[in-house]
């Protein structure tokens, strides 16, 4: 048995070594195979890279964006709100209530509330907790304003109905009712007003400097 194994052998290898163009094509296909497979993990990995990089790239240009229209949207929502609401509570003297009427029926805060999404996946943390709390007391003041113009209207219906039905000692009280009713939410309109005017002086500074760092990153 081992004589014919060995004679087996003797003749494969007389036959390989006799045939040279059998070894250059079992060579040739070998290298050919090894080639392709190189090819195709380096186009892979080129082609993964690439669309990493231009991931990267869309994610540098939405930060920035994003964060170049919540500043502007919270520079135009302070200017008007400041001229039509905060200088009027700033300036009213103690113990005096706040008779204006603010007619607010919209939300206002769009870029805000469309973007809340990746407003909470900011990397700045203190950024991000800084622009929600701020956000979430600009609403809650112009919630309040909003709730106290209706409180007003309510009032200035009373008063209609007490001159048309010629109420007239209840319309001599009215002005005293006016303080004793609207003064508690004046007061809380200016503790908000106070709150939200000192996280504003704190987020636009940081606000403006992240917005330079990501447009250098762009």
């Amino acid at each position: 048995m081992e004589e014919k194994i060995a004679e087996f052998i003797a003749k494969l290898i007389t036959v390989i070594t006799s045939n040279e163009s059998l070894i250059a094509a079992a060579i040739g296909a070998l290298i050919g195979g090894v080639l392709a497979l190189i090819s195709s993990w380096v186009a892979t990995r080129t082609q993964h890279k690439n669309q990493l990089d231009l991931a990267e790239i869309e994610h540098k240009k939405l930060t920035y964006g994003l964060l170049q229209a919540i500043y502007d949207e919270l520079e135009v929502y302070w200017k008007i709100y400041m001229q039509y609401a905060g200088t009027h509570i700033e300036t009213l003297e103690e113990d005096c209530a706040l008779t204006t009427y603010y007619p607010l029926e919209k939300e206002y805060f769009f870029v805000y509330q469309a973007n809340a999404i990746h407003i909470s996946k900011l990397s700045n943390v203190d950024l991000r907790h800084t622009l929600i709390r701020t956000y979430s007391l600009a609403s809650a003041q112009a919630d309040s304003l909003r709730f106290y113009s209706h409180k007003l209207t309510d009032l200035s219906s009373q008063r209609n109905t007490y001159v048309i039905e010629r109420r007239f000692d209840e319309l001599k009280n009215y002005d005293s009712k006016i303080q004793s009713t609207i003064m508690p939410f004046t007061r809380q309109l200016n503790i908000y007003h106070l709150e939200l005017k000192q996280q504003m002086e704190t987020l636009m500074p940081i606000l403006n400097e992240e917005i330079k760092i990501w447009e250098r990153r762009c």
